[in-house]
């Protein structure tokens, strides 16, 4: 049992804190290790509580994401070694690489999604409309056009320029 003070509000929040910015890497970690989509859910529940009892400690100040997958790693090989069939499959050494280029590909990703947004508040609101209606409401080429009263064509050379526009908008955010 964790003592009384481990439940202070400051520790609370920070911990809340660093787990909301972290939690979705975590389990795109675990999900690169596990094919099995109810054992990720399994082994993510098991990451989550370790976080948790095991939070004191994590040194204040330090990367939290890098000993959250640590801990998520161990939680994965654990349950990848009592269910046995996987774990026979691929050697642990190999499980750690997929890790490791797991947490690489999250940080990719992440810059690439905070591009996305940034490009997405560049552009014009007809393009912005455009894209929320194909991609938000799921909207084909021929709906958008009936909706907005243009052609079909003239949406596909609208989505088309937009696609070109953020493409062009989130290289150059990502190069530099």
């Amino acid at each position: 049992m964790l003592p009384s003070s481990r439940f202070q509000p400051d520790v609370t929040t920070d911990f809340v804190r660093l787990y909301a910015a972290n939690n979705q890497r975590i389990y795109r970690l675990l999900r690169a290790m596990i094919r099995n989509p109810a054992d990720v859910d399994e082994a993510f529940q098991n990451t989550c509580e370790a976080l948790w009892t095991k939070f004191h400690q994590f040194e204040p100040g330090s990367n939290f994401l890098a000993w959250a997958s640590s801990v998520a790693r161990y939680e994965a090989l654990r349950l990848l070694r009592t269910r046995g069939k996987e774990s026979r499959l691929f050697s642990e050494a190999f499980y750690e690489a997929v890790a490791d280029e797991a947490i690489e590909s999250c940080d990719v990703l992440d810059h690439q999604r905070v591009a996305l947004d940034e490009c997405i508040s560049l552009l014009k609101p007809r393009q912005k409309q455009v894209l929320a209606l194909r991609y938000t409401e799921n909207g084909s080429t021929q709906a958008i056009a009936d909706k907005l009263n243009l052609s079909a064509n003239a949406v596909y050379k609208l989505l088309q320029r937009t696609h070109e526009t953020l493409f062009r908008c989130i290289r150059k955010k990502t190069m530099t």
